[in-house]
Order: C-alpha cells, then sequence, then structure tokens
C-alpha cells in the first residue's frame, strides 16, 4: 500500500483552511465550549480507526455519528 494520497489543489486549500480555523479556535478557548466533551469523543472513535487497514470513509462517517 502506497503512503502517498494526490488531491486537488482546492482540497488541499481547504484542508490548510480548515487547519488554520481549528487553530483559531483552540487559541479563542474552544476547550470551554459545552460541546467540547461529545467533540472529542467524536476524535476517540476515529483515533480508534487509525490503524484499521482497511479503513473507509463509511467507517469514517460512522465513527462520526456515534
Amino acid at each position: 500500500m502506497s503512503n502517498t494520497v494526490t488531491i486537488s489543489l482546492k482540497r488541499y486549500l481547504k484542508l490548510l483552511y480548515s487547519s488554520a480555523v481549528l487553530q483559531a479556535l483552540e487559541a479563542g478557548g474552544v476547550d470551554n465550549w459545552n460541546g467540547i466533551d461529545w467533540a472529542m469523543s467524536s476524535l476517540a472513535r476515529l483515533e480508534d480507526l487509525e490503524d484499521e487497514d482497511n479503513l473507509t470513509l463509511e467507517m469514517i462517517e460512522d465513527a462520526l455519528k456515534g
């Protein structure tokens, strides 16, 4: 399996934007937000999939649904 992924420039720029938004939220104290526990549990479910050899988009979507 290759460790390289090719994405469009538009998608790459969107990912950079999303990263910048996350950094701004973290700097602004998003950890004090009422929904932080839900968000962190969603991320934990995704982290459980991290080592999955046959990870699919459907698996990621299901993990986010909780």
